[in-house]
């Protein structure tokens, strides 16, 4: 089994006309591997058609200043009904001041948060400066989806990869997750990200899936410390960044000695290759692979410095592929 090392490139910045991945493609082979040539039947859609779901109405609430004038006339109204009704006036009085205390107490509290104001406003200048702006964009995209990436991200709020890499609506299929992890082909456990793999890969028949690690990853730093002795600190986070424990074992291998920040960033980039070698487990992404209808490719955003960078994967065709023959050749420890 050949092995050749992976090619690479880095952009220290981009201009809008450079930002698309579209263009990063063109990289050269830098690993070979084997893979099954064997088909397998894909199921087929339900629908082959869009599902949108409405989104629900926001009411909100208006004041004006004739409201106020009619709620003072109509406490003064009641107010002159018990006077001239004095056998009322013992026990409504008391309702009157308490309906009243409500009332203002409602009002004082009626005015939205912080937080829902920017979700309005986001939205309003959403619809206003791109959704008004690009009506045969949105038209298109009313009758359906065919992006062209799957991309595989950390749910981090700092690397959003539709931001970084000017996405625009309809060209990335995203799934985001803690550490942007791609975990193995297993329909218990991890029937979430089978899910959304199987959906791009045989009914969106993405080209693409591309799966992007980050600086200063929290998840990669609770890989690189958790102990992982038999006790856990965590209800699903030690579990889930096990995933990618061969990049931690590499990592620790070959860069022992190095400070923990220094170890994080090598894992960070390491668990991306992990990733990329766990959809080898699918066998549909296989296929794409053997059929060259799709590519794998890792990516490392490093948003302390504005850098990118993106490596790929080339796979021939060979005898059936193994969890050992990648492990192989991505020099993991099993």
């Amino acid at each position: 089994m050949s092995t050749a090392p992976v090619s690479s490139w880095c952009a220290a910045s981009f201009s809008p006309a450079q930002s698309s991945l579209k263009r990063a493609f063109a990289l050269r082979p830098s690993l070979s591997t084997r893979l099954s040539s064997s088909s397998v039947s894909l199921p087929t859609l339900i629908r082959n058609e869009p599902v949108f779901a409405a989104p629900a109405p926001v009411i909100n609430p208006t004041w004006r200043e004739d409201m106020g004038k009619d709620y003072d006339e109509a406490i003064e109204a009641l107010k002159k009904l018990l006077s001239e009704k004095g056998d009322l006036k013992a026990t409504a009085a008391v309702k009157v001041e308490q309906i009243t205390a409500e009332l203002q107490t409602a009002s004082s509290d009626s005015k939205p948060s912080s937080t829902v104001d920017r979700i309005k406003t986001g939205f309003t200048f959403f619809k206003k400066e791109k959704y008004d702006k690009n009506p045969a964009l949105y038209g298109e995209l009313a009758k359906g989806q065919s992006p062209k990436f799957m991309v595989f991200a950390c749910s981090d709020s700092r690397v959003c990869p539709s931001h970084v890499l000017d996405f625009q609506p309809g060209e990335a299929f995203v799934v985001r997750n803690v550490a942007n992890m791609v975990p193995p082909y297993d329909q218990t456990k991890y029937s979430g990200a089978g899910a959304a793999i199987e959906y791009a890969v045989l009914h969106l028949k993405v080209q693409e899936i591309v799966v992007i690690g980050h600086s200063a990853c929290g998840g990669i730093k609770g890989l690189m410390t958790f102990p992982y002795d038999g006790t856990t600190s965590t209800d699903f986070i030690e579990e889930w960044v096990k995933i990618c424990l061969p990049a931690r074992a590499k990592v620790n291998t070959q860069h022992g000695g190095a400070p923990l920040p220094e170890l994080c960033g090598h894992c960070e980039k390491e668990a991306v290759n992990v990733s990329l070698g766990n959809l080898l487990t699918y066998p549909f992404v296989r296929d794409g692979l053997v059929n060259k209808t799709l590519s794998l490719k890792g990516g490392y955003y490093d948003f302390v410095n504005g850098a990118f960078e993106l490596w790929g994967l080339d796979f021939g065709l060979s005898p059936p592929l193994s969890m050992k023959d990648v492990a192989t050749i991505l020099h993991w420890k099993l």
